[in-house]
């Protein structure tokens, strides 16, 4: 599955740039991340959380920063097993950060794929 789209923000290009590359912040914004840490430059590890009715699902992430051209674009992949049902996922994420006045567009494609 592909997902693309845009969304601004009232943040600078550099102030955003930051919020993806540190787990601590990006985790309190992006919805579905339970906490994750950093185990090095470019890995990182999060538990993610998805409800969906009658149940929750909790799985366990690793999570690699591809490529990196600060501030302004971002490759990451995220691939994880849910720890209550089979199967697998991994999200490959593409990420620009494009500054606009004092806001910054955040453009993204996401290719999910489950197995």
């Amino acid at each position: 599955m592909r997902l693309k789209g845009a969304v601004a923000v009232n943040a600078s290009q550099e102030e955003v740039w930051h919020m993806f590359i540190d787990p601590a912040q990006f985790s309190k914004v992006m919805p579905g991340f339970e906490k994750a840490r950093q185990l090095d430059d470019t890995h990182y590890e999060a538990i993610l959380v998805v409800k969906v009715p009658f149940m929750t699902i909790r799985s366990k992430a690793k999570g690699t920063i591809l490529e990196a051209q600060a501030p302004r674009h971002l490759v990451g992949e995220l691939s994880g097993d849910p720890h209550s049902v089979s199967g697998s996922f991994r999200n490959r994420v593409t990420i620009d950060l494009v500054p606009i006045n004092n806001k910054t567009k955040i453009e993204y494609t996401m290719e999910i794929t489950m197995l």
